[in-house]
């Protein structure tokens, strides 16, 4: 799912620090709701993304995030994520 989880990356970056709800990512990304959601909460545990719960909350790039480097951010992926 790696693939997956670099694709909502790029996608929330586009948005920059705009939050966008799982239901939103899922359809922009064509990724089903269900594995958009399960991705979000492991980039929220590595610390790739950022959470606000409540009803104006949704995901947005951790800050750390927009630092790293291809290289970085796979490696970071890497651990639990596996390619497709």
């Amino acid at each position: 799912m790696t693939d997956y989880a670099v694709l909502i990356l790029a996608n929330l970056a586009l948005h920059d620090k705009e939050l966008l709800t799982a239901k939103e990512i899922a359809s922009e990304t064509h990724i089903s709701l269900p594995t958009t959601q399960k991705i979000l909460k492991k980039l929220n545990r590595k610390n790739l993304v950022i959470s606000k719960q409540g009803a104006t909350g949704g995901y947005a790039l951790g800050e750390d995030t927009k630092n790293l480097s291809v290289a970085n951010l796979l490696k970071k992926l890497d651990g639990d994520l596996s390619i497709t």
